[in-house]
């Protein structure tokens, strides 16, 4: 339902607590919807300006028209990306959990994921430019590329052979999430990590993004 609107409105009766307020922030947030709300210590303290915050009325309704007329200004549509990474990153019910458990017991439950890029370099600089990306993630991300004569590889990248290449990425990675990459596109840096916090949600076996 909350993925219906552009802009949702929360409304919390207990301001000045640094915990309590209305999880629907939350939950509007990780549907890509902007957030508006009057103050609210907790929900300042958790998502700053994320969220559109006020007890004016006026102000907040002039915030919300500005918005509706131009909906994708990049002012707007990153605040809302912004937001989404934040609540799928730390304030989902599994990150919940694990904080608990790992306060409780001194151990959690979410294990880290293994991504591995799979591309192909037919050049030094397309190496280095996908080894650039690779270690502009904000995950540990693992790089396999198929050897080829010449390329200066530089430690950490993996090499396969002609064995490994006739092999399924299944196969030859069971276990991990693969990604293909190809050198002449660019990767942000949270192109992968915006993938796994998807696949917390997904039930199928493939990801992918709906633009780019």
């Amino acid at each position: 339902l909350y993925r219906s609107y552009r802009i949702g409105l929360t409304l919390n009766t207990i301001k000045q607590s640094p915990t309590m307020f209305a999880r629907r922030a939350m939950e509007l947030a990780c549907t890509n919807t902007s957030v508006y709300s009057n103050y609210s210590q907790g929900l300042a303290m958790l998502m700053g300006d994320l969220v559109r915050m006020t007890d004016d009325g006026p102000a907040m309704f002039e915030w919300a028209w500005q918005e509706l007329h131009d909906a994708d200004a990049p002012v707007h549509r990153l605040r809302r990306l912004a937001a989404l990474r934040k609540v799928m990153a730390e304030h989902t019910w599994k990150k919940r959990l694990d904080m608990i458990a790992g306060r409780l017991l001194g151990c959690g439950f979410d294990k880290s994921t293994d991504v591995v890029v799979l591309s192909r370099a037919d050049s030094q600089a397309e190496l280095e430019s996908l080894v650039e990306m690779i270690r502009a993630q904000n995950l540990p991300v693992r790089l396999a590329i198929p050897a080829r004569a010449g390329l200066d590889v530089p430690h950490g990248v993996e090499v396969l052979d002609e064995e490994q290449c006739a092999l399924s990425p299944g196969q030859l990675f069971a276990g991990s999430w693969v990604a293909l990459w190809h050198p002449a596109d660019r990767y942000g840096e949270f192109y992968l990590s915006d993938m796994v916090a998807a696949a917390g949600f997904g039930q199928g076996e493939v990801i992918g993004k709906a633009c780019y």
